[in-house]
């Protein structure tokens, strides 16, 4: 997707009856590099978006997000399944996103440290058997990405940094 675009799809159901709606919400990153911030965004936010959208807004019943990575493409992904208009979902996905940002600067770096350091534990968690083994290495070769990414991210505990 190039730089600064938004593209959106609408999509009309056969069944005139339904009543369902569904925004898929995506933030892509250019740059390779910011790889390790985008996975701290992506958990650092990951249940405050379902808690704020789905426990205390009601807003939808299937309420997920996360980092996707595929190739030289980046981003995080808001998806939100719901009876409401997919004008007002997008607009409470903006609001939540505009909420992060006073969120990120009022962390205290202790708190910045300890999402970091949970990150970095998850990422260079060995797999528990061979399913999880496998499906890391599918999804480095579908993402073409290095089979020693997660290291090399978090290897040094000095990988990312909070920027207040």
């Amino acid at each position: 997707m190039d730089p600064g675009r938004d593209w959106v799809y609408f999509y009309d159901l056969p069944n005139a009856a339904e009543t369902n709606n569904a925004v898929e919400y995506y933030l892509q990153i250019d740059d390779p590099s910011q790889q390790p911030t985008l996975l701290l965004f992506a958990s650092i936010f990951k249940d405050p978006f379902v808690n704020t959208l789905r426990n205390r807004e009601n807003l939808g019943y299937n309420i997920s997000s996360h980092a996707l990575v595929r190739g030289p493409a980046l981003g995080i992904v808001f998806r939100v399944m719901s009876r409401y208009s997919t004008v007002l979902i997008e607009a409470r996905i903006n609001q939540f996103l505009e909420n992060c940002r006073g969120s990120i600067e009022r962390m205290t770096d202790e708190d910045f440290e300890a999402f970091r350091d949970a990150l970095r534990k998850n990422l260079l968690q060995k797999p528990e058997n061979q399913e999880q083994k496998a499906g890391r290495l599918a999804s480095s070769i579908l993402s073409e990405t290095p089979f020693d990414l997660r290291e090399c991210f978090f290897g040094h505990p000095t990988g990312v940094t909070a920027a207040h």
